[in-house]
């Protein structure tokens, strides 16, 4: 699965990179496959001994819900268009992954094939929530504004395929 999601986002980003919309789908993928190696590095203890394979999983997809929030308010039209607001979107991002990747407050040790979830890992669970629910309800707007069947189509495949994957990927994640 890794590798097809990082072979689909290389395609997109080199067939159509320059495009927003291709651009953020393209990351998507990567970021949902180097979520799925970073689980598989988890899962396997196969690799590189000093490397927390749980706060990489956690990193990715987190990146993968921000990318999806992003996608969704500006698939097929752009929906904030001041790009102050991008700042109070992006920074709690910024934020969390740096705790993830430099302080164990929100994942801490991991032994065998769990892991501690500290302090802030309710901040890590409220963010993804965040950015995953804003994401569907931006879609389901750009659904509601659209007049093209052929768009309307498009946004109701990405809704239910998104709302699937995410639910099993988040779960997975988090517990």
């Amino acid at each position: 699965m890794f590798v097809l999601n990082i072979f689909l986002g290389t395609a997109i980003f080199f067939r159509g990179g320059r495009n927003r919309i291709n651009l953020l789908f393209a990351s998507i993928s990567l970021f949902v496959g180097l979520w799925s190696v970073s689980i598989v590095g988890f899962y396997s203890e196969i690799g590189i001994e000093n490397i927390n394979w749980a706060v990489f999983s956690h990193v990715f997809a987190l990146a993968v819900s921000l990318v999806f929030f992003l996608f969704a308010a500006s698939f097929p039209s752009t929906l904030i268009k001041n790009k102050i607001y991008y700042i109070f979107i992006i920074f709690p991002f910024l934020a969390v992954t740096l705790l993830l990747l430099f302080t164990d407050e929100i994942i801490d040790k991991t032994i065998n094939f769990t892991y501690s979830m500290n302090e802030l890992y309710v901040l890590y669970a409220l963010l993804i929530t965040t950015y995953f629910t804003s994401g569907y309800i931006f879609l389901f707007v750009q659904y509601k504004k659209t007049d093209d069947d052929v768009i309307r189509d498009q946004i109701k495949l990405i809704l239910g395929g998104s709302m699937v994957a995410s639910s099993l990927g988040t779960i997975a994640d988090m517990f």
